[in-house]
């Protein structure tokens, strides 16, 4: 029950955020809403890779391949926007789950395996 108070509580101060920058401001709502969508999802997207593989975190292999994964999603998605002129936050729901299991895929094609231990080096 408290988790569930908590994400609502970001939910709401992440909605009132966005009418105070849309009302604030010269962006349009959607300019607005379309950034944000991005920060969220990539929040949520590689703040779940990070919590799952957190035995890894002290690999520079780790860190180096969310960097790149990182810059590919913000790559995919300026070119989705130039291709379709429109972001609509809906489409997120396709999206994200499609890049989280893409992420997934990559992971473990590299040795990454979620909750272990990384391998010991050979002595």
């Amino acid at each position: 029950m408290r988790d569930l108070a908590i994400y609502l509580a970001i939910g709401l101060a992440v909605a009132a955020g966005t009418l105070w920058v849309a009302a604030d401001t010269d962006w349009p709502a959607d300019d607005v809403a379309k950034w944000l969508g991005l920060v969220i999802a990539s929040a949520i997207l590689f703040g779940s890779v990070i919590r799952d593989y957190v035995t890894y975190a002290r690999k520079v292999l780790f860190w180096g391949l969310l960097g790149v994964l990182s810059c590919l999603h913000v790559l995919m998605f300026l070119l989705a926007i130039q291709t379709v002129g429109q972001w609509r936050l809906s489409w997120w729901v396709i999206v994200a789950p499609l890049e989280f299991v893409l992420i997934r895929l990559g992971m473990s094609a590299l040795g990454f395996r979620p909750g272990r231990r990384p391998p010991k080096k050979p002595a």
